[in-house]
């Protein structure tokens, strides 16, 4: 499947940003994707935020003046965590300092035309691999939606519904756990119950006949998952 990546770029200054969207758009592999460029990074956050623009990838100047370009990567980390960052900057000093930060590749600006499209390159390999991890949702009014496996705290059969409870909010579908996760890493979700899936990266710890979570919530487990709810947990490696 095609993928056309969504790309936002970041840079207060105008000429900056239209020379990173030319250097894209020059390679072939990249012609279907949607590039938008900000100036100030307030926008760009916005969009992120509204889901406007869900960027999977941002190439984001380190020296702005409005803030910061760590700072702005840090807050993309938490909005979309998939979202894979480049980070630009004429200073050599910052090579360091944008670890504080979740990204792919710091390019000096002085050699954009030999290391920039190498970046690129890295970031979307790692888009594509976070997208080959995602489940598709179909709501029959809207777009589709893919949730990310590594989203998902746990899934819950109720009635005729599935509800899956993410890291930022719940989604409703009529297929079941067994179908939505057909696929998926056997070692990531595990059946705790005949109502219940389990993300084990986000189990904090066995309480007695549940799990509890990293949001808070417990999850039950029922009498005939015990023994290997218990093995589970102790042999899962945790993040």
């Amino acid at each position: 499947m095609t993928m056309k990546f969504k790309i936002a770029i970041c840079d207060d200054e105008l000429l900056h940003c239209a020379y990173t969207a030319q250097m894209i758009e020059r390679v072939p592999e990249y012609a279907d994707a949607k590039i938008r460029q900000y100036t100030n990074p307030q926008e760009l956050l916005a969009d992120l935020n509204a889901q406007s623009f869900p960027a999977d990838i941002a190439i984001v100047d380190v020296c702005m003046e409005q803030m910061n370009g760590i700072a702005l990567a840090k807050q993309i980390n938490a909005l979309v965590p998939n979202c894979q960052i480049i980070f630009l900057s004429a200073y050599l000093k910052y090579a360091t300092e944008v670890y504080a930060a979740d990204h792919v590749y710091f390019v000096l600006k002085e050699q954009m035309e030999s290391h920039f499209i190498p970046a690129l390159q890295k970031a979307v390999s790692k888009v594509r691999s976070a997208f080959s991890r995602t489940i598709l949702l179909k709501n029959g009014r809207s777009e589709a939606i893919r949730i990310s496996e590594d989203d998902i705290i746990f899934l819950e059969r109720v009635l005729h519904k599935t509800r899956i409870q993410t890291t930022t909010q719940e989604y409703w579908t009529q297929r079941t756990p067994a179908e939505l996760l057909a696929g998926a890493n056997c070692n990531q979700f595990f059946r705790c119950h005949q109502s219940y899936y389990v993300n084990m990266q986000y189990v904090v710890s066995l309480v007695q006949d549940s799990f509890l979570l990293k949001n808070g919530q417990n999850v039950p487990i029922s009498r005939s998952c015990k023994n290997a709810a218990k093995e589970r947990f102790l042999f899962t490696r945790r993040t």
